[in-house]
């Protein structure tokens, strides 16, 4: 598989169910995502995205790398986050899955980023910048 590694850092945030979605946000730049259960209100961006509203939610937490996994992929392939995720898991690397329409996203700790790129490469993934 294909993976390609997004530019700059990203963050995760974490709000009560009832909690809006900070207005503005979807309208910015990269990978932006939204999710709201019952639970809880996710969001996920770029970290610039995202400050600033560590205030309004509950749970902030920046320091992420993320890898698009190159697609798209028919509901019908099976494996294609096991396999991924298992070599990290071997690897003792930690993940924050987020799956789309046409793909998945896999954001590591920037600390581990490179050390994940080159265990999907050991395995026999292709790993390349956003750009290349």
């Amino acid at each position: 598989m294909k993976l390609t590694q997004l530019h700059g850092e990203y963050a995760v945030a974490r709000s009560g169910p009832a909690t809006p979605v900070p207005e503005g946000f979807l309208s910015g730049a990269g990978f932006l995502t939204v999710s709201r259960t019952e639970d809880e209100l996710s969001l996920v961006g770029p970290a610039e995205a995202i400050a600033g509203l560590d205030t309004k939610m509950d749970k902030f937490e920046a320091g992420w790398t993320a890898f698009k996994v190159q697609g798209p992929f028919a509901f019908d392939e099976v494996g294609i986050v096991a396999a991924l995720s298992r070599v990290l898991a071997e690897a003792t690397i930690g993940i924050f899955v987020i799956s789309t329409f046409d793909t998945d996203y896999i954001l590591v700790k920037q600390e581990n980023a490179d050390a994940a790129a080159t265990a999907w490469k050991l395995d026999g993934h292709q790993v390349v910048t956003a750009g290349d």
